[in-house]
């Protein structure tokens, strides 16, 4: 029910187009030189928009009501602010952060936009790199020390897939907040044989208390 219902909307957003481009104007520019955090094992991170009023309802819209067609322009941003800001990076492969438990799962809105990040950027992208390992709790319900202790040791290399991940790895993710996502994950891509893990992320949520992330 739920594939039927993003196909008709997929269908009706064709026929009516979406009004994000109108938006887009008002979305809150992410200001790199007030970003502060810094992860053990992430080179950096190339993020276009701060996570709030028309850019945060963009991206909910995306995530949960059946706007998969919003990762179009997502992933044209993403790749724009990753040009800029690793315009001296030779990337070797796109991955994502996992998002879903299994491939029988529903919408993988991570690796959807990582795929046209990819596209965007004339990068491989490596469908289902990475795994997660467990359930676990919504980040956005925890606080700082329990989104840390929620992903360590979350995520590992997709043995099945027999993928090769070496090189420079461009990691997305959707919204960074204290960066414990990205940093478990790319901890898993360093141990499957990555060089090098950067990040690229659509938005970025402010934390009044900068810590540094180690896991």
């Amino acid at each position: 029910m739920r594939k039927i219902k993003r196909i008709l909307t997929l269908i009706f957003d064709y026929l009516f187009p979406s009004d994000i481009l109108n938006k887009a104007h008002k979305f809150a520019k992410f200001d790199d030189s007030q970003f502060a955090l810094k992860i053990d094992g992430i080179e950096d991170f190339a993020i276009p928009f701060n996570y709030r009023d028309e850019i945060k309802d963009c991206i909910l819209a995306y995530k949960y009501r059946d706007k998969p067609h919003y990762a179009e322009f997502f992933s044209r941003t993403i790749a724009g602010a990753t040009a800029n800001k690793f315009r001296d990076v030779k990337i070797d492969a796109v991955v994502s952060v996992p998002t879903i438990l299994d491939d029988k799962q529903d919408f993988d809105h991570a690796g959807y936009l990582a795929r046209k990040v990819a596209t965007n950027i004339l990068v491989p992208y490596i469908k289902h790199a990475m795994i997660k390992t467990r359930k676990t709790e919504k980040q956005h319900f925890l606080d700082y020390q329990q989104r840390l202790e929620n992903v360590k040791d979350l995520y590992a290399a997709n043995v099945k897939k027999q993928h090769k991940i070496n090189g420079n790895i461009l990691l997305i993710d959707d919204i960074i907040t204290t960066g414990a996502t990205v940093a478990s994950a790319a901890e898993a891509l360093r141990a499957a044989g990555a060089n090098k893990v950067y990040v690229a992320a659509t938005a970025y949520t402010n934390l009044k208390n900068y810590r540094e992330v180690k896991l």
